[in-house]
């Protein structure tokens, strides 16, 4: 049974659609309580969609999988690479600034949309959907798959399949939310570049799970994990270079090769130099913890007295 519940407008909702967020955690929480409902697939995308369908379904405590949108596939535009979370917004400026006419911006707003899915930097709905696999919310190949990739398809099937075997063995979100696991989100979030919204909605997932997270744990874990992914914003790659160098299971691996699950292989575009001929993250941008990109993660908290 479908359930419609409120697409939070990243762009058009004013003043801010993280007023939104919590509307649709109320929504979400309401339509699971108001129907009987043995589990839940969660179908969402952006930063705040996903937070606010996950916080829902954890006061609500009943099996959820979460299946997501993925990134889009990488933009090009006049032989350049182009990323949705930061080049919208520097050729915004050239064409403000007069530097790009009506034409070119045209061309470029077709050429960074490549594909449906979410934005394709390393920006705040990946570190959602990479926080969900640590805590246990997807299914394997769920974290990061590109929305456009032809197996995208069969990752929503093995989601279907995995929550059918979540009701059977009553595995509950507030079974998984525990506190090591939210740390080892916030753990891989710093390993890959980090994003305040990963704050912003982290601490407010935990509290719905009655899990303590405050900023002064985000950096202590922050000080003590190595940033080891060359990921834009701050970074060269997007996050289908990501996905086919090994994504989120190999760089968890690297951040923690104790886990309990050897690194997947490298793709064989990866070992032949990338994906559609460009730059293999795996020669410059998947950091191995004695070779890291920085000694500390993505994030830092900062305190100081405001002027008199």
């Amino acid at each position: 049974m479908e359930m419609p519940a409120l697409s939070v407008g990243e762009t058009f909702m004013k003043p801010s659609p993280m007023l939104y967020r919590n509307l649709l955690a109320m929504e979400t929480e309401e339509l699971l309580r108001a129907n009987p409902i043995d589990g839940v697939v969660l179908l969402g995308g952006c930063d705040k969609t996903i937070p606010g369908l996950l916080m829902g379904a954890t006061s609500m405590n009943l099996p959820a999988i979460v299946v997501s949108a993925g990134p889009m596939l990488r933009g090009n535009w006049r032989g350049e690479v182009l990323g949705s979370g930061s080049d919208v917004w520097k050729f915004w400026a050239e064409k403000r600034a007069g530097r790009l006419d009506e034409c070119a911006w045209n061309e470029m707003e077709e050429g960074i949309a490549r594909s449906y899915g979410t934005w394709h930097d390393d920006g705040n709905r990946v570190h959602h959907a990479r926080g969900r696999g640590k805590r246990g919310h997807d299914a394997p190949r769920c974290v990061l798959d590109p929305g456009g990739r032809f197996g995208h398809a069969r990752m929503a099937s093995d989601c279907g399949r995995r929550i059918v075997e979540l009701v059977f063995e009553d595995l509950k979100p507030r079974d998984i939310l525990t506190r090591e696991a939210f740390e080892n989100a916030v753990t891989v979030v710093m390993a890959l570049g980090g994003s305040t919204n990963a704050i912003v909605h982290l601490i407010a997932m935990a509290g719905r799970a009655g899990v303590p997270l405050d900023l002064e744990r985000f950096d202590s874990l922050s000080r003590r994990t190595p940033w080891l992914a060359n990921l834009r914003p701050a970074g060269r790659y997007l996050m289908e270079d990501f996905y086919y160098a090994g994504g989120l299971a190999r760089a968890s691996w690297r951040v923690s090769p104790t886990c309990s699950t050897p690194p997947p292989p490298q793709s064989a575009a990866v070992r032949s130099g990338g994906a559609r001929g460009c730059a293999s993250p795996q020669r410059d941008g998947d950091r191995s913890r004695e070779q890291p990109l920085a000694p500390e993660g993505g994030l830092a908290v900062l305190r100081g007295k405001p002027r008199a």
